[in-house]
């Protein structure tokens, strides 16, 4: 799952938000939190990166990038949006290289 914001959440959201991730993180999901800005905006994605490296979870199930949109390239883009997540399937495997849900 992939979402693509210009800033943080809704702070009535963020509770939720980190129930969610810990619950779905023994669950075949990967949650991407792209932060997206223009050239000479810095926005604060705090939130999202807390939820990259945030402890609680059966195993990581979430990543976090930022881009620049007027300068980044496709393959800048296809290649931060499929780094963390190509790690995801050997994380669930394990050390035996065998899925279990």
């Amino acid at each position: 799952v992939w979402f693509f914001t210009d800033g943080e959440c809704n702070v009535d959201d963020v509770d939720e938000t980190i129930a969610l991730l810990k619950k779905y993180s023994s669950k075949p999901v990967f949650w991407s939190f792209v932060g997206i800005h223009v050239k000479g905006d810095r926005p604060d994605f705090g939130f999202l990166k807390k939820l990259d490296s945030m402890s609680g979870r059966t195993i990581d199930n979430a990543g976090f990038f930022e881009v620049e949109v007027e300068s980044v390239t496709d393959e800048e883009l296809y290649t931060a949006m499929l780094g963390e997540f190509n790690e995801f399937p050997g994380r669930v495997a394990g050390a035996n290289g065998k899925v279990r849900w």
